[in-house]
């Protein structure tokens, strides 16, 4: 049975924008009722506003006017018309012992305001702490002998403390973009890809900060009573019962848990093991859960800065927790000849735009797994490839599934085709894969019921997700490099343009290494598009290359900057926007020429989205 997307689902984007006008106000509110009155109500171990409450409203009205001060010079940056195409977004600060390209210099210029906000809380709690040997001891307590780089216990005391803040405001700030949908895409038009970059490094720097937290504190431990108090503080040795028995007593040990825990996912989050192990790496983001909570509890200033970010993040977990409840049916599934797989779900009346994916989950495949998929239906027509009659077994017996073939093969139903969603999953030629799994899932379910007209394969599915940057679409010209499975958004991009009537010129490059890519169904209906437009609009080409033989390689940078020099001596101060999505190498060398000023310089205003390959 078909359920309506528009009746009964979830919009994540409004969602997530409704849910922060509600949620955060609520947050800071609880923030402040925990704070007022000397900490009464702090439900934390450590509660520094019963002892300092004057100095907890100070950094916590300092973070929030920064992070409110961000909010308008984003919305500004990205929202304002004067900042279109600006050259400040395509513009990277390299590093001179590097080769990769380096931060945009919007990225540069929040994290410089990171670093800002980090070294005001930090000199206000050293100020409030009196980091200063020869005026006495701020806890009441008589100094040791200097030990460790010169300071004795009760500086390693205030070191610890003081070190905790930067730790709790990198926390919130990386719990802040986990929201696939909501107000840092829906309001601020930062991609997701870009977000997620933020993200990760502001991850490990909070591990970082964590760090010298835990081992200032280890340092003080064991000035002041050795290894025995240190192992007293986090495994109770020698504790009497008031301490077990004390909800404070275990503020030590419930630290040292959400460190471990958030050191654990950051290690899995290693690029080298999210790409090998992407289900290992899903399943063990869970024990972030466990760290916020244990860090919550273990301090009340990581409740002040991040309760916020958690509600949004929350809010968004619930949005795609009701909408999995609803599912589609995928109906058609077909093996192209160039080995990619086309899977069009057919009764899916998403509402879905160019530059947004969604990710999917087919219980009969995996109940857990989750792969996201760059959405490539809605502007193109709907006339798939003629099938042939082969099944799973005379398939790989004659050409390797998922692999470069001279014909392509159907498993699936042969019921009219019907407005949906149409996905492309790249060629995996594992026996294991996710994706061969799926291929012999629809011929069981034809080969059980082989007069059905419907394979009935449940498809869950969350998003959409992403954004473009402003007025990307409305440029006339269009340069779309993309490589591999990330053909997709190139393609659904390109129908997109080709149906503006403002386009003038559209060139799209697609590197690839299967031998037949140009059979591809959804980028011939795009070549059909563009001969129906007319005029010489669309210039497409498949480039295939050959693994270790250098054979195909393009030249991006010679590539961008002869497409937008053109630009120039046709239509001068024209916009170009540029789309790409690839492996990492097409990436760095997109973003390299991006960055080159011969090429920013050569043409009109250039607006740049780069899509990741993988999330």
């Amino acid at each position: 049975m078909t359920i309506p997307y528009t009746q009964h689902r979830l919009n994540p984007s409004s969602a997530g924008v409704i849910a922060a006008a509600a949620l955060m106000p609520l947050s800071v509110l609880a923030s402040v009722l925990m704070i007022r009155n000397g900490g009464r109500l702090c439900i934390a171990q450590d509660c520094p506003e019963k002892h300092r409450e004057d100095t907890v409203w100070t950094s916590v009205f300092v973070y929030y006017a920064f992070l409110l001060l961000v909010a308008i010079i984003t919305f500004i940056y990205q929202r304002a018309p004067i900042f279109y195409a600006h050259p400040s977004k395509t513009m990277r600060l390299s590093l001179p012992w590097s080769t990769r390209p380096g931060l945009l210099l919007s990225e540069v210029g929040m994290w410089i305001a990171v670093i800002a906000l980090q070294i005001g809380q930090t000199w206000l709690w050293f100020s409030v702490y009196g980091f200063n040997r020869d005026e006495g001891d701020v806890f009441g307590e008589d100094r040791g002998e200097p030990t460790v780089l010169g300071l004795d216990w009760v500086d390693w005391k205030i070191l610890y403390k003081v070190l905790g803040y930067p730790a709790a405001i990198q926390i919130a700030l990386t719990l802040l973009p986990t929201s696939r949908a909501g107000i840092l895409s829906s309001v601020f038009r930062i991609p997701f890809d870009v977000a997620l970059s933020f993200h990760r490094a502001s991850g490990w720097l909070a591990v970082a900060f964590s760090a010298l937290h835990g081992i200032a504190f280890c340092i003080f431990a064991l000035l002041r009573g050795g290894v025995k108090l240190l192992m007293l503080y986090f495994f109770f040795w020698g504790a009497d019962e008031r301490r077990w028995r004390s909800y404070t007593g275990w503020v030590e040990a419930v630290g040292l848990i959400s460190f471990l825990l958030f050191t654990w996912v950051a290690f899995n989050s290693l690029e080298s093991i999210r790409r090998k192990t992407f289900n290992w790496f899903y399943f063990n983001h869970f024990a972030v859960l466990g760290a916020i909570l244990t860090a919550f509890m273990h301090a009340s200033p990581v409740i002040h800065f991040g309760l916020p970010a958690l509600s949004l993040y929350v809010a968004d977990g619930f949005v795609r927790i009701f909408n999995r409840a609803f599912a589609f049916e995928a109906g058609r599934l077909v093996v192209e000849a160039c080995g990619y797989v086309r899977l069009d779900v057919l009764d899916c009346d998403m509402e879905t735009r160019p530059g947004q994916w969604v990710s999917i989950n087919i219980p009969m495949v995996s109940e857990m797994e989750w792969h996201p998929f760059t959405v490539v239906s809605s502007a193109m027509p709907k006339t798939p490839p003629q099938p042939t009659t082969a099944t799973l077994s005379e398939i790989s017996e004659t050409t390797p599934l998922l692999s470069s073939s001279s014909s392509s093969a159907l498993v699936s139903t042969t019921q009219p085709h019907q407005t949906g969603m149409t996905l492309i999953i790249k060629p995996v030629a594992s026996e294991k894969s996710w994706t061969r799994s799926l291929v012999r899932a629809f011929e069981d379910q034809k080969t059980l019921d082989p007069e059905s007209s419907n394979p009935h394969i449940k498809v869950h599915i969350e998003g959409p997700y992403g954004t473009l940057p402003p007025q990307f679409l409305n440029s006339p010209y269009f340069l779309i490099i993309v490589g591999g499975s990330g053909v997709p958004g190139g393609i659904r991009l390109a129908c997109a343009a080709l149906e503006k009537p403002s386009t003038k010129g559209i060139k799209f490059v697609w590197t690839t290494r299967e031998e037949e890519a140009e059979s591809l169904s959804c980028y011939r209906e795009m070549v059909e598009l563009g001969k129906r437009r007319g005029g010489g609009i669309l210039d497409a080409s498949v480039v295939v290359t050959a693994q270790g033989e250098g054979r195909g390689r393009i030249d991006v940078r010679g590539l961008v900057c002869e497409y937008v020099q053109g630009v120039r001596r046709r239509d001068r101060g024209a916009t170009t926007s540029l789309y790409a999505c690839g492996p990492g190498s097409l990436e760095s060398a997109v973003r390299g020429a991006t960055a080159d000023r011969r090429c920013r310089e050569s043409g009109g205003r250039l607006v740049v989205q780069i899509e990741g390959y993988s999330r």
